[in-house]
């Protein structure tokens, strides 16, 4: 996990904390006490994770429930393109991270990863000779995997 922010909107005051670590816990310290049993705004932010903005009621020791955007790991997209002839290799079956699949017309491979296998870098195999063994992520329209 990158670096999380987690932010309370108190009448016109934030109060602001900063997780290097997954496992670390958010901690706002000075909140007054009137503000316990109230609903407050409450945001999260975080490189890879779905961001949180929501509103909850106050309480000494709360709990988020935060999730990953399953979108930056786990959907894979790239083209497969042979630079000799200049062109897309269309049809083409091709496996990524034990997964098999058709490249379609344009040449593009397009594959959802579940969350339990999303890494950042998978394994690239396919019927024909590749210049590059694996895709890095998160990968897009403009990813190309090179073939022989």
């Amino acid at each position: 996990m990158k670096k999380a922010i987690l932010t309370l909107k108190l009448d016109g005051e934030t109060k602001t904390d900063t997780l290097d670590n997954i496992a670390d816990k958010g901690l706002i310290l000075h909140v007054p006490s009137h503000y316990i049993g109230q609903e407050i705004p409450i945001t999260f932010t975080c490189k890879d994770f779905l961001p949180i903005d929501t509103v909850m009621v106050l309480s000494g020791e709360m709990t988020l429930d935060i999730r990953r955007d399953s979108r930056v790991y786990g959907q894979v997209h790239f083209r497969l393109w042979n630079p000799d002839k200049e062109q897309a290799v269309s049809n083409c079956r091709v496996t990524v991270n034990g997964r098999e699949t058709r490249s379609d017309e344009n040449g593009y491979i397009d594959l959802f990863l579940p969350l339990e296998e999303q890494r950042t870098a998978y394994p690239v195999t396919s019927d024909i000779p590749l210049l590059e063994d694996s895709v890095y992520m998160p990968s897009g329209e403009d990813d190309v995997i090179l073939t022989e």
